[in-house]
């Protein structure tokens, strides 16, 4: 398989989602926080929240759909995205401060650290992917079955 998602691989894109909030939030909510360790940990805080949500919201969908159809299917991006969405609209209004204007600032830098997440991670995998064309023993592990067979 060519590029395998591995545990470390999701919790470093996490880490990296996490940092580049921090960032951001710092950045639009300067007034709130005194240091920029205390925009760290409402980012780590907030992201971690929302990755429990949107576990136990598979958790939940997961068997209710298979036991409805008997097919093991993922939830809806939709219904994933509009949790986490509403989730920060509601951490970043009731922690930083009430009303629409903060809950649009906090969904402006969750948009902006995802969007900046994903841009790293391409140019990463594209490097990867370069670096392969370009080097036959890291082509032949990234090209690697999950049981060792070429």
């Amino acid at each position: 398989m060519l590029l395998e998602c591995k545990p470390a691989a999701i919790q470093g894109t996490h880490l990296l989602l996490a940092g580049l909030l921090s960032l951001t939030v710092w950045r639009l909510f300067r007034p709130r926080f005194e240091r920029g360790a205390q925009a760290v940990a409402f980012s780590v805080f907030t992201v971690a929240h929302a990755v429990f949500l949107t576990t136990a919201l598979r958790c939940l969908y997961v068997p209710a759909a298979y036991a409805g159809s008997g097919k093991a299917v993922a939830p809806p991006s939709l219904l994933v995205y509009g949790t986490t969405a509403t989730y920060i609209s509601i951490a970043v209004s009731r922690a930083l401060g009430g009303g629409l204007k903060a809950a649009a600032k906090g969904l402006l830098a969750l948009f902006w650290a995802t969007s900046e997440t994903g841009l790293l991670l391409g140019i990463a995998i594209g490097g990867l992917l370069l670096m392969a064309g370009q080097n036959s023993s890291l082509r032949r592990l990234l090209n690697r079955e999950p049981n060792g067979v070429v």
